[in-house]
Formats: C-alpha cells, sequence, structure tokens
C-alpha cells in the first residue's frame, strides 16, 4: 500500500494558554501518581493540525520508548498542580506500540490501521475496530476529542 505523505507530523507540544505551562518535557503521572514518562512532543494532522497523540518518552536508557497517548485521553487535575494525567497503569503503557516520529510521512495505511488497533486495545478494549474499519476512522472515537485545554 502507498505511504500517506503528509498524514501524520510529529511536533513539539504546544505552551497552554490559561496554565502558563509548556507540556515539552513535562512528566506525566498516572492515577496512581506513578510518573509514566515526559511529553516528547504530540503527533498531529500534516495539513489541518489537528491533534492526534501525545507522545511520551518513558522508560530508561536501556527500555527507552516513545508511547502514544490519544490526546482525548490526558487531563488535568483540577485540585493538583496541573500536571498531565492519564488513566492506565504502567503495565497498559507498556502494551501500546513505539511510534516512529522520525518516519511518520514513510507509513501506510495498514501500519496506521495496526497502531491504532493495538491502541485501542489499551484504551478502548471493548471497542475495539472492525477489520474493514479505514485507518482514520479511529481519529473519531471519543479518545481523539481534541480537549478544552488544547490551544486552538
Amino acid at each position: 500500500m502507498e505511504a500517506i505523505k503528509s498524514c501524520l507530523k510529529f511536533m513539539r507540544a504546544p505552551i497552554l494558554r490559561g496554565k502558563r505551562l509548556e507540556l515539552q518535557g513535562v512528566t506525566v503521572r498516572n492515577g496512581a501518581g506513578e510518573a509514566l514518562g515526559a511529553v516528547d512532543g504530540c503527533v498531529a494532522h500534516g495539513e489541518s493540525g489537528r491533534p492526534f497523540y501525545v507522545i511520551l518518552h518513558g522508560g530508561n536508557a536501556l527500555t527507552s520508548k516513545r508511547f502514544p497517548i490519544p490526546i482525548g485521553q490526558i487531563y488535568f487535575d483540577p485540585v493538583g498542580d496541573d500536571a498531565p494525567l492519564v488513566f492506565v497503569t504502567k503495565a497498559q503503557l507498556g502494551r501500546l506500540p513505539e511510534i516512529p516520529c522520525d518516519t511518520l510521512d514513510e507509513l501506510d495505511a495498514d501500519q496506521i490501521k495496526r497502531m491504532n488497533d493495538a491502541i485501542c486495545e489499551v484504551f478502548d478494549p471493548g471497542e475495539l475496530p472492525s477489520a474493514t474499519e479505514p485507518y482514520d476512522a479511529m481519529w473519531n472515537r471519543p479518545s481523539y476529542r481534541v480537549p478544552e485545554w488544547w490551544p486552538s
């Protein structure tokens, strides 16, 4: 299958208005307060700029990995320190595919669909996509809704 040039683009994470927080490099925690990794950037649609994933850089020097977190799965603790939260365990995070940020423009539709399906198994396990569902259908699900905190 042909590569989908310019479909996905890796970019630096934005500075959030009103929070005076630059997401780039900020530690993301889960509901148990465990550090999951630092924000390494975002993946967005290459033409529209619509965000799909926040990319976490997790692990250590030997097992370093970039994890894609659907944009709609990132929350901010309103009573905490405004740190980003994602409600997954470390074990669930380890089941996410590594995202090839440096070669996103080389991915074909089948590769993007396999990646999206694996992400769905972690964040929406009861709603796995059908085999005939196109690669980009996942981006219309609630996990990918652009949250209010994302700068417009």
